[in-house]
């Protein structure tokens, strides 16, 4: 269906949800200067379209589409709208995607089972050579790898690992030159950790969320010179994705609204909002993208394994599957999404 928008007296024409759990890439131009937006669908099919990456030339978009009985990887030219579609496997899962500053290179999480290997493709003229992929880190047990970021030279991604799915998130350094890993960070021990990492336009310094308690989020930045952490702000609820709009700028979105912070000001502004919820804001040289549509809403829930009981405690938007590690009363807390 079709949805008016109207901001600031500009109507803003943007292609709405008609399926549950559908998303669609969002193009926003440049409208920090100017507060008038111009918004256009770049994908508009049946199924889950969330995790997305473009190319700093704005020509190659790559995401995956999620049906209820297949799964594909999807390369498309936004010129021209010719597509590669790869049909995945049963129970194969890709993700966390980045391309290099020059779009040659796709790094990307394969997740099978309870374990999730990092590769990286080559891309030409908008196709993902997928049978030439290069296996960069070890596909250990329990061991699982999300939010890659490249470093401007391409020889190194930031991403996020764990090694269970209930221990918090550190923020790591893979050296592509040396095949040599190191931890960022170290978050606390109560929440889902430290996610999220994205490299300044400048190359000097990390921006990363840290999860608490899976209820609220802060914002950190890491000096890749100095060393220093330093806290910029905290927000009331989960964050899933920020991207520097530039060297002053963190956009980030909750719910249907989209939000700046500006670190000269240490303010947050609400730039932009919508009528469905919006995901994975993704900044491109003035270019903001994003995900947006509706999930089923998410409840953070306890379960006692001794009697099973389910309580629920909060209801969220933010799509997590992860429990926690079994806590002293033999309970753990999820995520569930109902089907109401």
């Amino acid at each position: 269906m079709n949805t008016i928008f109207s901001l600031k007296n500009t109507t803003l024409p943007i292609l709405g949800s008609l399926l549950i759990s559908a998303f669609f890439i969002t193009d926003v131009y440049s409208f920090l200067s100017s507060k008038k937006l111009s918004l256009s669908a770049l994908s508009y099919e049946k199924g889950i379209e969330y995790d997305f990456e473009v190319s700093r030339d704005k020509q190659t978009l790559i995401y995956t589409n999620e049906q209820k009985e297949n799964s594909y990887l999807i390369s498309k030219n936004i010129t021209t709208g010719e597509k590669q579609v790869i049909k995945l496997e049963p129970g194969l899962v890709i993700s966390s995607f980045a391309l290099s500053m020059d779009g040659n290179q796709l790094a990307f999480i394969e997740q099978k089972d309870d374990s999730s290997c990092l590769y990286i493709a080559r891309v030409s003229d908008s196709k993902i050579q997928l049978q030439d992929k290069k296996l960069i880190t070890t596909c250990d047990k329990n061991s699982f790898l999300f939010s890659l970021e490249f470093s401007h030279s391409a020889d190194a991604i930031f991403y996020a690992k764990g090694k269970n799915i209930s221990d918090p998130y550190t923020i790591s350094k893979h050296d592509l030159t040396t095949g040599l890993e190191r931890n960022l960070t170290s978050p606390p021990t109560t929440g889902r950790g430290d996610y999220a990492p994205t490299l300044s336009p400048d190359g000097r310094k990390v921006a990363f969320v840290r999860d608490i308690f899976w209820e609220r989020s802060s914002i950190w930045t890491l000096d890749l010179v100095s060393g220093e952490t330093l806290k910029l702000f905290e927000f009331p609820n989960v964050i899933d994705k920020i991207s520097w709009h530039n060297d002053e700028m963190i956009i980030f979105t909750h719910s249907n609204k989209l939000l700046s912070y500006s670190t000269v000001d240490d303010e947050i502004e609400n730039i932009y909002e919508a009528e469905s919820p919006l995901y994975m804001p993704n900044s491109v040289d003035g270019t903001i993208y994003l995900s947006a549509g509706s999930l089923f809403s998410s409840y953070l829930s306890k379960i006692k394994l001794d009697t099973l009981d389910v309580v629920k405690k909060e209801q969220s938007d933010y799509l997590e599957h992860t429990p926690t590690r079994i806590l002293d009363d033999q309970s753990y807390y999820f995520f569930k999404q109902p089907f109401s």
